[in-house]
This record gives structure tokens, C-alpha cells and sequence, in this order.
């Protein structure tokens, strides 16, 4: 009898495997001041559960932080930091309502789905209104219901600020390195074709 071989076929495999890719360390510096300056402030000023909604908007501004040129990451931060202070008012209102507040956040659940397969803000920004919501439906917020979208979106935008400081020392350094990664890219792919040997019908062969 033939075994069945268990062992996963080439092209699986090298889906599964990590692929490394360089730190980005620029952007684990404005993570990391932006999620910790409001807690750190929060806490010195007694007020903690404040300082914790501004990093919670600041790590929703991490998270839509993506892209490298400063014009996309102004729509991928901020478009989504708006969908998320609507998603925590909405949570904040049906608080403690039972059933109702089910039925609320299963309708922001839906479309939260609908949205996000627009595109990739809209992903972001489906994915922080029904998070936020969720937030809001299951825990107290301090102050009056204003305040907590407040606090995160300032917390989103404290990240946005970061990003945009180089702008002026940077503008146009993320769409020139693209456009040369590209011609890069062509002329390795135009370099490899041009080892590539013919027979005598014309017929390219492989490479020794």
C-alpha cells in the first residue's frame, strides 16, 4: 500500500514562513511616545481613566498609521479616528440599556462589515467604529458624553502631529523612493530577460 505523504506542498509553505522586513523605527517612536505622554499626563494629574482614552485613540492612530507618503497618512489617521469617536458616542449612550444596547451594537457590527469592503481606510475605519462602540457600550465613561470622543480623537491626532513633524524636511522623499523602487524593479526583471538564451526556432531556454 502507498503512503499518503502529509507534507504540505511548496507553495503553502513558503506562504506560511516569516518573511523578515526592516524595523521601522521612526514609527515605534511616535507609537511609543503617543500611547505613553497621555497616560504619563493622565496619571500626573490624577485623572488616569483620561489619559487612558487618549492613548486608547493613540494606538487607534498607530494602527491606521501605514502608509508612507504624508498626504495618505493624514486620510489613513484621521478619516478613521472620526469613525471611532462616532463609534464610542453611540456605545456611551445605550451603556448599561440591556437588550438595547445589543441591538445596537449589532447593527454598528453590520455595518461596520459593510464598510470595510470599500477599501483600506474604510477597513480601519469600520474596525474602530464597532471596536469603539463596543467600548463604550461595556464600560463607564468618565465626564460627560462629549469628552470621551474627545479625549480619543485628540489621542489619534497627537500621532497624526508626530508624523507630520518631517513633513517639511521630507515632502515628496516617500513617492521619489517609490518611483525609483520601481524602475528598480523593471530593470532587474529587464536584466534577467537578457540572459535568458534562444534556441534556433527563437524559443528562449532556460539559463544555465
Amino acid at each position: 500500500m502507498s503512503r499518503i505523504g502529509l507534507t504540505p506542498p511548496d507553495w503553502l509553505v513558503r506562504n506560511l514562513q516569516p518573511q523578515p522586513s526592516p524595523v521601522n523605527r521612526p514609527a515605534v517612536a511616535r507609537a511609543a511616545i503617543a500611547m505613553t505622554l497621555p497616560l504619563a499626563i493622565g496619571l500626573a494629574v490624577d485623572r488616569p481613566a483620561y489619559g487612558a482614552l487618549a492613548s486608547m485613540g493613540a494606538l487607534s492612530g498607530v494602527i491606521g498609521d501605514t502608509a508612507d507618503a504624508y498626504r495618505m497618512r493624514i486620510l489613513n489617521i484621521a478619516i478613521p479616528q472620526l469613525f471611532g469617536a462616532v463609534g464610542v458616542t453611540l456605545g456611551a449612550l445605550v451603556y448599561g440599556q440591556g437588550w438595547l444596547a445589543v441591538w445596537v451594537v449589532t447593527g454598528i457590527a453590520l455595518l461596520s462589515g459593510m464598510i470595510s469592503t470599500i477599501g483600506a481606510v474604510a477597513s480601519v475605519s469600520g474596525l474602530l467604529l464597532l471596536l469603539n462602540s463596543v467600548v463604550g457600550a461595556g464600560l463607564p465613561m468618565p465626564g460627560p458624553w462629549w469628552l470621551a470622543p474627545l479625549l480619543m480623537t485628540g489621542g489619534g491626532l497627537l500621532v497624526l502631529l508626530l508624523a507630520l513633524l518631517a513633513w517639511p524636511l521630507r515632502s515628496g522623499v516617500p513617492e521619489r523612493a517609490a518611483v525609483a523602487g520601481t524602475y528598480r524593479a523593471v530593470a532587474d526583471l529587464m536584466a534577467a530577460c537578457g540572459r535568458a538564451e534562444y534556441d534556433e526556432h527563437g524559443t528562449p531556454s532556460p539559463s544555465p
